[in-house]
């Protein structure tokens, strides 16, 4: 009894014991296959989170596509601000996709591809968006036109997205064959593992579920992201499309006021050039016909006071005839040689050069010339539109001079911010308010003791306006005048700031 007791001890004790590692080798199975489950699951989410970062890449990427685009056609810098931050977002998911995906060779060697096109892209945007910047929209639309951004944002990103996408594709079934088998596993092991496997099964189980509700979570958030930025997208796109309409019936508006403007100034132009032509041939047959009148008076009728004043009279309006007729010539070529290429001008010389050229007036005037170039000398510009525009203001100080004081003229140069200034400062007679609105007006003339065809100021305007500038005028009558011409430094051949007169 003893022995079969003894016999029945053993053999419950073994059977126990035997219970007990077949328990804990079940446990233990059962662990192994419950942490293999968690890690083929953990795979198959990481696989999902690589497929959102991939997909977000490319979201940003094309609002980054749309936000340069709207940039360049309405010039609005929110775009600016939505673009680079779409550019940050772009270089996070690269740098995302590199770290999820280090394990993978073939993914990582795609990554480079795709982070290298990525720059070219956001390089080729970068440059239309700077060629905006910089005033030359015209360029920038035109290298957007040649369809390169297109091409590396929606063709060549899109086919490296997609072949890296489908890899993933093949990881993730593969991934959840796998989870699925370990599942199956994990079944036979609840079958035959007991209660103890059951409760472990419960316990997977409640664990899965709750990952699976994550995982339908996060599914679901994205596709509401999706969704929004889907909605977003469309609207933008709209707007864009009426901003783009609308700026085509601007651009439309303004070509047409262009070309009437254009036909203006050429009527304009045709018609000095053909008047100041037409009026030469009468003009001087009236002064060989006066020349003859007096040839043919007996002599002391040319003694006589009233025949002598009628000649001079007729003979002084012949020559002011002949010069309008001079000044409307310059007028017209004027307008011809506004296409004279630009060079680098010596402010110094050309002030020398048409000083010396006046040497007789100044001196016979009793002007006094001061010149001081030691801020600044050289700008791009016009030559011969240079020496005009120095001509006409120096001439008009010397002629305008005050007659109770000695007359100063002052030449000097400075460089001030952006722009190199030419001054011209007198003492002379000045303006008053009313002859400020009428100073560059053609043929205007507020003084008449000095002979003048009153085109000079309209001529540098002429200049001014055409090189983009402009002129203000203050002046203080019986004080004088000061003129201030503004040339922007490292310009373009040709291109004037601005030109400011003060008084």
């Amino acid at each position: 009894m003893k022995a079969l007791k003894n016999k029945s001890g053993s053999f419950i004790y073994g059977a126990y014991v035997f219970g007990i590692v077949l328990l804990l080798g079940i446990g233990y199975l059962f662990y192994r296959t419950i942490k293999k489950s968690e890690d083929n699951l953990r795979w198959v989410l990481h696989t999902h989170e690589v497929l959102n970062e991939g997909e977000r890449l490319l979201s940003d990427t094309k609002e980054a596509h749309i936000a340069q685009r709207g940039y360049l056609l309405t010039a609005d810098t929110v775009y600016l601000a939505m673009h680079a931050d779409s550019k940050d977002k772009v270089l996070v998911h690269l740098s995302n996709l590199k770290s999820l995906t280090a394990d993978q060779p073939i993914q990582q060697k795609r990554l480079q591809e795709l982070t290298a096109l990525v720059s070219e892209t956001f390089a080729f945007w970068s440059e239309t968006i700077a060629l905006n910047q910089a005033g030359e929209h015209e360029k920038a639309i035109a290298l957007v036109r040649t369809g390169v951004g297109r091409d590396l944002a929606t063709i060549r990103i899109g086919r490296l997205m997609s072949e890296f996408e489908q890899l993933e594709q093949l990881l993730l079934s593969k991934r959840r064959a796998d989870y699925i088998s370990s599942r199956s596993y994990g079944r036979l092991l609840e079958v035959g593992g007991g209660v103890l496997a059951i409760l472990l099964l419960s316990f997977a189980f409640v664990l899965l579920r709750r990952l699976l509700e994550r995982e339908r979570q996060l599914s679901a958030t994205l596709e509401e992201r999706v969704e929004r930025r889907t909605e977003e997208l469309s609207k933008s796109l709209q707007d864009l499309t009426a901003a783009n309409e609308s700026v085509q019936r601007t651009n439309e508006r303004l070509a047409a006021a262009n070309q009437q403007l254009s036909h203006i100034n050429s009527d304009l132009d045709n018609f000095i050039y053909t008047a100041s032509h037409d009026l030469r041939a009468p003009i001087s047959n009236i002064e060989r016909l006066v020349e003859e009148l007096l040839l043919e008076l007996p002599e002391e009728s040319l003694h006589e006071s009233g025949v002598k004043s009628i000649a001079a009279m007729m003979q002084g309006a012949v020559e002011r005839f002949k010069r309008t007729i001079a000044s409307l010539t310059e007028i017209s070529k004027l307008q011809k040689d506004n296409g004279e290429e630009s060079t680098q001008v010596n402010l110094a010389e050309i002030v020398e050069e048409v000083r010396l050229d006046m040497e007789q007036i100044i001196k016979k005037s009793g002007v006094r010339v001061e010149t001081d170039f030691e801020g600044c000398s050289v700008v791009s510009f016009s030559e011969k539109n240079v020496r005009s525009i120095v001509y006409n203001l120096l001439s008009n100080a010397v002629k305008f001079r005050h007659p109770d004081r000695h007359a100063l003229v002052q030449v000097s140069c400075r460089e001030e911010a952006e722009s190199v200034v030419l001054s011209v400062r007198d003492n002379g007679l000045g303006l008053t308010p009313a002859q400020h609105g009428k100073l560059f007006t053609m043929f205007k003339r507020f003084h008449d003791h000095v002979e003048g065809s009153g085109v000079g100021l309209y001529m540098v305007k002429r200049i001014v306006d055409s090189a983009g500038g402009r002129i203000d005028v203050k002046s203080e009558e019986g004080e004088g005048t000061v003129f201030h011409i503004y040339f922007r430094k490292n310009t373009h051949a040709a291109e004037l700031n601005s030109v400011v007169i003060e008084g």
